[in-house]
């Protein structure tokens, strides 16, 4: 797996203390916390607190869910699953080659 990431949420995001522009948090490396790699502010469009957490959420746990989802694939072609399912199996190629910027025989990624 590549670097495991953690979101650390800012509690100060939108207060304006200080004139600061608060970040909403940011994405660290979860294994040195407190050594931000981004920070996270909604710059162009306005979404709310939870909206933006959410997203932070999702974007800590793609390197794990690429990989859970790349040998899930590569079980479900080693069975008859990817023949039950083909649709499925195509819909997660299809996202691990846009996480890894590859592309799919016939499609860009």
């Amino acid at each position: 797996m590549k670097v495991p990431l953690k979101f650390e949420p800012h509690n100060l995001y939108r207060t304006g203390v200080c004139g600061e522009d608060w970040p909403l948090g940011y994405i660290s490396r979860a294994d040195v916390p407190g050594r931000p790699i981004f920070a996270l502010h909604d710059v162009l469009d306005e979404q709310s607190k939870d909206e933006l957490t959410e997203l932070a959420l999702c974007f800590t746990a793609a390197p794990e869910l690429l990989e859970a989802l790349s040998s899930l694939l590569a079980v479900a072609e080693m069975t008859t699953f990817s023949d039950q399912y083909p649709a499925e199996c195509e819909a997660a190629r299809a996202a691990i080659a846009k996480a890894t910027g590859t592309q799919i025989e016939g499609r860009a990624a």
